[in-house]
């Protein structure tokens, strides 16, 4: 099965979450969630410049003054 499957799953993130938490009753193989943590460090620099520039915007300016962002 293919680490996004998991994701996508609610009853499998649950299970990763739990582990996370360091619940004992499962155990998970680290490698495919490697593959997702590399294919989301492509993006992650990417949404974080948007989202630190909108949080920069909205804490600076009152509503009225801020630029149309649609």
């Amino acid at each position: 099965m293919h680490a996004f499957d998991i994701l996508g799953d609610p009853a499998r993130r649950r299970i990763l979450e739990l582990l996370a938490d360091g619940e004992q009753t499962y155990a998970v193989e680290p490698a495919p969630l490697s593959e997702v943590g590399a294919w989301l460090d492509r993006f992650r620099r990417l949404w974080e410049q948007r989202l630190d520039a909108l949080g920069t915007e909205m804490r600076t300016k009152p509503i009225h003054q801020r630029r149309d962002m649609t």
